[in-house]
């Protein structure tokens, strides 16, 4: 008999084994061993199955198209399971398979040990695959906290923001008292812009398009002017200057042109001096409009401005965790990137001693879909 027989013919026996050794090595406390014991039936034995129709002769060890593993990963996930403990999952499982043929195969050593190595190999790509669809659920999950936070945050922080804008109001106070207010008005829409790109992104990587209401004839420049204005105020004490040139109309989105220019406005004041002017700069030709977003700065390696549009990634090889309130989420950058290509067109960063921080759109006069 081989392994693959001797498998599918015990297999409630050493599915019930599995269960028993799984529970004597998971850490979580959530996963007790009453939930691994309810899985079996349901789950061991399926994964068992594929297992044995992997280790015949005929089948190939890295398996197919079948999502048995992966599934048994996200199941483990849901128990509380940890990635070590998943990882000692599969290795009582191999342990028990093992166990028990060799028990049964007494006189057949031979058989035992030519069957070990195709056994390893099945099993390693079976845990493989479980990893991907833990790793997969982790993701999942984590994005569906952010927007699930983000949603649960957009309510008191729209009361602050009507409390300081009724406090802003003329007639209500001094001067002191005005000052504090419209602090306060301008903090909440920083707070509210920030809650907008993390719903946002992680609308994106939960595998959902971000939404766009392009109209045609939109005037760039007028975008551009709005954006420096709102930069302004939330930066006071920032310089911004806007110059444009050429046609820069075209069919744009102007709400999320805005939200893009206003990312990248606040990043570059980030990463700039705050000595020299902020420029927004938009060029206008017979097909496109480029948009150039530059400030003077330290000069960033060109190994981190190919990542500068990912999420926490820090700039500098020694940038530290306390550097991260300075260094922002970049999650705004993201969210900006992806606008941009909504609407056809393409985004980069530039860095350089000549130039500092520059970054670079160009955008289809006809708003074109990404392919």
């Amino acid at each position: 008999m081989n392994l693959s027989k001797f498998i599918r013919e015990n297999i409630a026996w050493i599915a019930s084994e599995w269960e028993t050794a799984a529970s004597g090595r998971i850490s979580a406390p959530e996963a007790t061993s009453c939930q691994v014991r309810r899985t079996a039936s349901s789950r061991l034995e399926p994964v068992l199955a594929v297992m044995a129709l992997r280790l015949d002769d005929s089948a190939p060890p890295g398996g197919g198209v079948d999502d048995t593993a992966a599934r048994h990963g996200a199941l483990r996930h849901a128990q509380g399971y940890s990635l070590p403990d998943l990882v000692a999952d599969f290795g009582a499982m191999r342990e028990v398979v093992l166990r028990a043929w060799m028990a049964d195969g007494m006189g057949r050593d031979t058989a035992v040990l030519g069957g070990m190595p195709r056994l390893c190999t099945v099993v390693d790509g079976m845990l493989a695959e479980a990893v991907a669809g833990y790793s997969e659920q982790v993701e999942r999950s984590r994005h569906l906290f952010l927007n699930v936070l983000g949603h649960d945050l957009r309510s008191p922080l729209a009361a602050i923001a009507m409390g300081g804008q009724y406090l802003s109001a003329p007639g209500r106070g001094d001067a002191a008292q005005l000052k504090v207010a419209d602090s306060i008005v301008r903090s909440a829409g920083m707070m509210s812009a920030m809650i907008r790109d993390l719903v946002e992104y992680s609308r994106v990587r939960m595998g959902r398009s971000l939404q766009l209401s392009p109209k045609k004839e939109e005037n760039l420049a007028e975008i551009c002017q709005a954006a420096v204005s709102e930069a302004q105020s939330r930066h006071p004490e920032c310089e911004f200057l806007f110059r444009g040139s050429g046609d820069l109309r075209g069919c744009f989105d102007r709400k999320r042109m805005r939200q893009v220019l206003g990312s990248l406005l606040d990043n570059t004041v980030r990463q700039g001096t705050r000595r020299l002017p902020v420029v927004l700069e938009a060029r206008g030709d017979e097909t496109a409009v480029m948009v150039l977003v530059k400030n003077r700065g330290s000069l960033i390696p060109p190994v981190s401005l190919a990542s500068i549009f990912e999420p926490l990634i820090p700039l500098s090889e020694d940038a530290q965790a306390d550097d991260l309130p300075a260094m922002g989420l970049g999650i705004g950058l993201f969210v900006a990137r992806e606008l941009v290509r909504a609407h056809g067109g393409t985004i980069e960063a530039l860095s350089s001693e000549a130039e500092g921080m520059v970054f670079v759109l160009r955008l289809p006069r006809e708003s074109v879909p990404p392919a």
